[in-house]
C-alpha cells in the first residue's frame, strides 16, 4: 500500500495500491475508497494513478494524477507519458457516497507516479510536476521539476518559483510536505538531501547534504517552524528535531535496535 488518506469527515479512507492479479501483469497504481465502518466494500475510484492523492477542502472529492496512456507500471527510463491532475466527486452534500462519480480535469502535465498533490485551505491545489514546454529537443529532456498552484475557481495555474530559480531547487520534488501554516515546504530528494523552501521570499535552504541514494526517510513537520528529519551523526543515523536554526537530537539515548525499528 503506497498511501492512506482519511477523508476530512472521518467517514471513509482513500488508499493507493498496486493493481494485483492483472492478466497483463500490470504493476501500475490504483486509488480505492472504503467506508471506515465497513458498511460498503472497497470501491476503485481510478486506475493508472500517482501514489499521493489528496482530498478537497470540503472532503467531498479526491484529487490525483492520472496517466492518459494505458502503459504498464511506473515511468521508467526516457518514457514520457501525458497525464492529468484530476478531481473525482465521491460524496454528496449530505455525506452519502455519490452515485455520480464525475471526474474533471484541473491540469495537463507529464505524468510521474511518485508526484503528489496537496489541497490548500483556500481551495487551491499545490502539486509538483516537470516544467516541460512542448515541443522539446533531445538536449532539453533533463527538465527540472517545479511547484505549481492551480485555482479551480479561476482555472489558472501559477508556478511558485521563477524559471531562473529552478536550478537552485532540488532535482526531484516528489517527496514534499507543506507545513501547517502553508508558508514553507520540506523536500527530501533522491540522494537523501533535506531542503527547506520558504514561499514568501522564495528562499531555498539545504538543511542536510544527504545520507545516500537508497535511503528515503522523509522529514515530517511537527508544528509550523518545527520539523523532524534523519541525519547521520557519528556512526548512526539519528532523528533530529529542528526548531528555527536550533537542532536537538531526539534519538541519542535510544539503542540501535530501537532506532532501527522506529525508522522502519
Amino acid at each position: 500500500m503506497n498511501d492512506i488518506r482519511p477523508a476530512p469527515g472521518g467517514s471513509a479512507v482513500a488508499f493507493v495500491t498496486h493493481v494485483e492479479l492483472s492478466p497483463e501483469s500490470d504493476d501500475s497504481l490504483q486509488i480505492s475508497l472504503s467506508a471506515i465502518d465497513g458498511s460498503l466494500p472497497a470501491k476503485v475510484i481510478a486506475f493508472q494513478t500517482s501514489a499521493r492523492p489528496d482530498w478537497s477542502v470540503d472532503g467531498r472529492s479526491l484529487l490525483y494524477f492520472k496517466s492518459e496512456s494505458e502503459g504498464r507500471g511506473a515511468n521508467r527510463g526516457d518514457d514520457l507519458r501525458l497525464g492529468t491532475l484530476s478531481v473525482t466527486n465521491v460524496f454528496e452534500a449530505d455525506g452519502k457516497f455519490s452515485t455520480d462519480t464525475r471526474t474533471d480535469t484541473l491540469a495537463g502535465l507529464i505524468f510521474y507516479d511518485r508526484n503528489r498533490v496537496r489541497t490548500l485551505r483556500d481551495g487551491r491545489v499545490l502539486f509538483n510536476a516537470a516544467a516541460f514546454h512542448l515541443p522539446i529537443s533531445a538536449k532539453d529532456r533533463d527538465t527540472r521539476e517545479q511547484f505549481f498552484v492551480v485555482d479551480p475557481a479561476t482555472d489558472t495555474i501559477t508556478p511558485l518559483f521563477p524559471r531562473d530559480r529552478l536550478t537552485a531547487l532540488p532535482p526531484s520534488l516528489a517527496h514534499f510536505e507543506l507545513n501547517p501554516d502553508e508558508k514553507q515546504i520540506l523536500v527530501v530528494d533522491d540522494n537523501g538531501r533535506v531542503w527547506l523552501l520558504t514561499l514568501a521570499d522564495q528562499r531555498i535552504e539545504e538543511i542536510y547534504a544527504g545520507f545516500g541514494k537508497e535511503d528515503s526517510v522523509a522529514p515530517v513537520w511537527r508544528l509550523s517552524g518545527e520539523f523532524t528529519y534523519r541525519r547521520i551523526i557519528g556512526p548512526r543515523a539519528e532523528l533530529v528535531h529542528r526548531r528555527g536554526a536550533t537542532e536537538t537530537v531526539l534519538s541519542r539515548t535510544r539503542p540501535d535496535h530501537v532506532l532501527q525499528q522506529l525508522l522502519k
